[in-house]
Formats: C-alpha cells, structure tokens, sequence
C-alpha cells in the first residue's frame, strides 16, 4: 500500500519524486508552465485528476485532455459525480469521444464507484470489474458514511474491497481520500 498526495503547485519540485503523484487538472491549467518543468520525465507514476472535490464537478475532457498534454501522466480519473446515474452517463460519454483526445486515448483508465447502499458498491465495483475499458478503479473516501450509519462500524473500504474480491473482482483499486487510521485497523484480516 502506498500514499499518494495531492501535488499542489507551492510543493512542486524536480527533487521530490515519489513513486506515485496525483494531479488536479484545475490547477495544471492555471500554472502549466510550472507543472510542465516539474513534471515531465520524472519516473514516477502520475495520475491526473478530474478535480470533482475540488471544484464541486469534474472538468471535462477537453480540459483534461489539456492538462495530460502538460504533465504527460500515466493514468487518468474519468469524469464522475456523486450521483452514481450521472457518474455512469459521464463514463458511457467519455468511452464513446475518447478517440477525439489525442493525451489521453492511450492512458489507464480510473473509474470512481458511486452508490447508495453497500449492495450497489458492491455491484457496480463487480461491473466496472469486468468492463474492459476500465483499468483501475477508484473507491471515494465518502463510502463509509453510505454504507453504515454507524459510525463505530468498521464499514469502510477495506470491508467493501474484501466483499468484492471474494466475488471474483480483480482490478487494481485506488482509495481516494484519507479516512483515517481506523478504516486499515483490520486490514489483514480483509484483504490479502
């Protein structure tokens, strides 16, 4: 397991190199000329995000697609909301222009997993699993307070991950955001 932190522009800087970086498309196209010195060619692993949280919405992919000609990452988030029908309609849309956007055709693929309930997580992780399109997928940070509404209940994303291994997902996953020590006190018992 790794934590990956958000790069903003004052920590940028051709001397710290982490094995993976995350990128907000907003803020790549406010200063590219920075990001594009500190960025390019370095070894790690750069994922350029859609700035949902950041911005309430995510930016599009013409807009994305800019930011991956500045930064050269090697993966993507692909545009979703917190609505998981909206997200779902924001993923078919991508798949179907994303031969328009020459920076990002050939890059790996985040899908961020919305719901409402455990069950759906557990479904829609099962779907985007086996969609080939997707590479990797993303599980928000907010799963935990969807899940239970007890807020002592281990029911974070370790639990939900285990669940959906258990039932055949295979897929790299990426936990966006921190939730705090307490969702990993039983990692070892959940995922191995």
């Amino acid at each position: 397991m790794e934590l990956i932190h958000i790069l903003p522009r004052k920590n940028l800087s051709r001397d710290l190199v982490q094995n993976y970086e995350l990128y907000l498309t907003d803020e790549i196209l406010k200063h590219p000329e920075d990001y594009c010195l500190c960025t390019r060619g370095t070894p790690s692993y750069k994922i350029l995000d859609n700035s949902l949280n950041e911005l309430g919405v995510s930016v599009k992919l013409a807009e994305m697609d800019r930011a991956a000609g500045v930064i050269w990452p090697d993966e993507f988030v692909i545009p979703d909301d917190v609505d998981p029908a909206k997200s779902r309609a924001l993923m078919e849309r991508t798949f179907e222009s994303i031969e328009s956007y020459p920076h990002l055709r050939e890059l790996r693929r985040m899908a961020v997993v919305h719901a409402n309930s455990f069950n759906e997580y557990i479904s829609e992780l099962l779907r985007l699993g086996r969609d080939p399109r997707v590479d990797v997928v993303g599980i928000p940070k907010t799963v935990a307070s969807t899940m239970s509404t007890d807020k002592n209940s281990l029911n974070g994303r370790v639990v939900l991950l285990a669940c959906a291994k258990s039932l055949g997902f295979g897929k790299t996953v990426h936990f966006l955001g921190w939730a705090g020590f307490r969702e990993f006190e039983y990692y070892e018992h959940f995922v191995s």
